[in-house]
């Protein structure tokens, strides 16, 4: 009886010297807005529409001991998409369109080890424009997006996150005077993209974004005596990554948009006529991977 007691007490010692456990955690947080509005009669037409989202996210897992697991994982997804129009029968109308998509994912796991990764991202996207009497209008569009992602591991464990966004936008209007009109239009879609992910000893992290704007200004004197017209567009485009040990990461971004104008006029008494159009496009693009 006494070595039974003796060989309980060792094994109640060693079980108080030694200790066994695992953790998990994840959080994610995401917002997002929309709206727009069109109008058109009297010879006025004119729109103006946005979204915008963003969306964090991370999460990690730890595990003191082999044989001891800790796992997570999560995935968030959000999308927007506005539209408004109005047409007055007589020539005057208005368009605006707007969408944005959102999705990520993650996930780690530890035995004997801790991973954890994260990511950011968050994009807007914009048209606004009128035109007034068949003789003035403005319209234009603009749109940005920025995300980053890391992942990092040690030991026994591994993480990943992924995750991506698009936005989009369309814009028309037209009005129409006495002996003239205005028309324009325009059209953009642009995103990012980041993933990372690491494993025993390592890690990752990657981000990118974009930004672009464009539209035009046309005016003519409603009789074929003076017209101008001016278009313009730019967008810029960006992606870098990073990576040490047994890790990888990614980034991606592009953009492209187009806007057009058109108007014409016709003097009073017929016998004078002008016309132009005119059209502005970019599109940019840029990658980074790593290693």
């Amino acid at each position: 009886m006494k070595h039974l007691l003796r060989a309980a007490m060792v094994l109640l010692m060693t079980a108080s010297l030694s200790y066994a456990g695992a953790i998990a955690d994840e959080d994610q947080f995401q917002g997002q807005f929309d709206g727009g509005i069109a109008g058109a009669g009297g010879g006025v037409a004119g729109q103006i529409g946005g979204g915008a989202g963003f969306q964090l996210q991370g999460g990690f897992s730890a595990s003191d001991t082999v044989g001891d697991i800790g796992f997570q994982e999560q995935s968030q997804i959000q999308s927007t998409f506005n539209s408004s129009s109005d047409n007055d029968g007589q020539g005057n109308f208005a368009t605006t369109e707007t969408a944005t998509l959102q999705v990520q994912d993650q996930s780690s796991i530890a035995e004997g080890g801790i991973a954890g990764s994260g990511g950011a991202q968050a994009i807007v996207v914009g048209t606004a424009g009128i035109t007034a009497g068949g003789q003035f209008g403005v319209a234009g569009s603009a749109g940005a997006a920025i995300g980053g992602s890391a992942s990092g591991a040690l030991g026994g464990a591994a993480a990943e996150q992924s995750q991506a966004q698009v936005g989009a936008s369309f814009y028309e209007q037209q009005s129409v005077g006495p002996n003239s009109y205005t028309y324009q239009t325009g059209q953009q879609e642009f995103g990012t993209s980041q993933a990372s992910g690491a494993a025993v000893i390592g890690v990752g992290g990657a981000a990118s974004g974009v930004y672009q704007a464009g539209g035009s200004v046309i005016a003519n004197d409603g009789n074929a005596g003076a017209m101008s017209g001016q278009a313009t567009a730019a967008g810029e485009a960006w992606a870098v990554s990073g990576s040490a040990g047994i890790a990888g990461a990614e980034a991606n971004a592009f953009g492209v948009q187009e806007h057009s104008y058109q108007q014409e006029a016709v003097s009073a008494d017929g016998t004078n006529y002008q016309g132009q159009t005119g059209t502005v496009a970019t599109s940019v693009q840029a990658s980074s991977t790593s290693p």
